[in-house]
């Protein structure tokens, strides 16, 4: 499993800021949404 490092954290913070910029409201949140329910999924299948 990965660890979040400060760096990473930092860098995927970045990110976000970068496509917030980008994107209209609507479809950055879509975008957050989809990959938090990703990740959980990922968590939850390796528990």
């Amino acid at each position: 499993m990965q660890t979040a490092t400060p760096h990473g954290l930092k860098q995927s913070f970045e990110q976000l800021t970068v496509l917030l910029r980008m994107m209209p409201p609507q479809e950055v949140r879509q975008k957050i949404w989809r990959s938090w329910k990703e990740e959980k999924k990922t968590i939850e299948a390796t528990q």
